[in-house]
């Protein structure tokens, strides 16, 4: 047991080898938010690209050796229990939120997933079910598209992102499904996070007789190298063209550009620093000034699981008809802003709304968990939380400029316009 005094929170190690993390707080009365990690998620070996995408949604609904899914709901009507599952880029996680008097009851179900997992065919049979409906619903939208086949391009493919085609989930079972879950569950290491309100005795006294009571797990996972190879797709000479089945007068414009993945924690909080002057100038520009489009939305993401891997983008929603002027305007926003164009004003605009944002996280369950989840395993992350905001505050203009300067460059973009299959130009 090891107290981290100025996060204030507790580390424990069980002799299985489970590890937790309490962070006892008052922010939400009777609420308590838990995390559990293991294995190693979508990196894990299959035998067909897209299992974590279907043991996602059908793992927990095949339900538990000795009871079904419906029977589940059935014993733990009126608790405040869930049975939520998903596979990661590198981890599998239960998760959710609960009270102080369900935490026990919430860590039994999962134990149980964890030991006796049903594998009853309904489960896969209700996801397939799904499918077409899902598919129908992402296709109607150009953000369902962009969701769908967008997240696999700018992947250079990857069929692990994206929405399956039918072909490729017709090639997954149930028993792909057991292959590629059975041993993570067995053996690969566990690592809890419990906050909320409820005390760090009682937590640990909670998972001492659910979790804590496994037998003894491995010490260490492998990390799957070969299977950490994502690319990013080559710049495009003209922008790659996807069709929607919704309204003809809907269409999205993205630019992507090339970054870097997350080794370097200043440059990135420089890259989600640029990302928020860049908002202001899109919203100012493109809906404030041309009345081109009531939403802009921008983001950079930076891998921790894929070495070398990241991405600007900027993705704009407008008339069809607006398409190849609004990337010029993209354009010109980001070539200004390279050559140094930031004020004073946007600094202040963009560096305040961030560090206000992350001072009211602090005052909520969500955002210590998301810091202690994995931290015994990668301690970074509780450096990373130590050193935020004075990094943020120390950010200049210049170095936004550098930044956009080195990154965001001509030529090296790539660029997908999403138009409806009804449009006619």
């Amino acid at each position: 047991r090891t107290e981290i005094d100025d996060l204030e929170f507790t580390q424990i190690v069980f002799e299985n080898g489970v590890r937790l993390n309490v962070k006892s707080t008052d922010f939400s009365a009777r609420r308590v938010s838990l995390n559990i990690q293991f294995g190693r998620g979508d990196l894990e070996p299959t035998t067909a690209a897209v299992v974590g995408t279907v043991a996602s949604s059908v793992f927990t609904s095949s339900g538990l050796e000795a009871h079904s899914a419906d029977d589940l709901g059935r014993v733990l009507a009126g608790r405040s229990v869930g049975a939520n599952f998903s596979v990661g880029g590198d981890t599998f996680s239960f998760g959710g939120g609960t009270t102080p008097a369900d935490l026990e009851v919430q860590l039994q179900v999962y134990a149980a997933f964890m030991t006796a997992p049903g594998w009853r065919p309904e489960g896969l049979a209700q996801f397939q079910g799904s499918i077409e409906e899902f598919r129908r619903i992402s296709y109607s939208s150009p953000t369902g598209v962009l969701s769908a086949e967008g997240a696999r391009l700018i992947r250079s493919g990857d069929q692990r992102f994206g929405f399956p085609t039918q072909e490729e989930l017709a090639e997954v079972d149930l028993d792909d499904v057991r292959d590629f879950l059975d041993d993570a569950l067995a053996r690969a290491p566990i690592e809890i996070t419990i906050v909320g309100d409820v005390s760090v005795d009682d937590a640990i006294a909670a998972v001492a007789n659910t979790f804590g009571a496994l037998p003894e797990r491995a010490s260490e996972w492998p990390e799957y190298p070969e299977a950490r190879n994502v690319v990013f797709p080559g710049p495009t000479a003209e922008p790659v063209v996807l069709t929607h089945r919704g309204e003809a007068n809907q269409a999205y414009v993205n630019t992507y550009w090339p970054t870097v993945d997350f080794s370097d924690v200043q440059l990135s909080r420089r890259l989600s620093m640029l990302n928020a002057v860049i908002d202001l100038k899109l919203t100012e520009r493109l809906r404030e000034g041309e009345g081109l489009t009531y939403s802009t939305a921008n983001s950079n993401v930076e891998s921790e699981i894929y070495p070398g891997y990241g991405y600007f983008w900027i993705g704009i929603n407008i008339d069809p008809q607006e398409v190849d002027r609004v990337y010029d305007i993209v354009d010109e926003i980001v070539a200004a802003t390279a050559d140094g164009a930031i004020s004073d004003d946007e600094m202040l605009r963009a560096r305040r709304p961030i560090l206000e944002q992350i001072q009211d996280a602090r005052e909520g369950n969500g955002y210590w968990l998301n810091v202690l989840s994995g931290s015994q395993e990668d301690p970074s992350r509780l450096d990373n939380a130590r050193s935020l905001i004075a990094d943020l505050e120390a950010i200049t203009r210049e170095e936004l400029a550098d930044v956009a300067n080195t990154y965001l460059r001509d030529g090296t973009a790539y660029r997908m316009t999403i138009v409806s299959e009804n449009w006619q130009p």
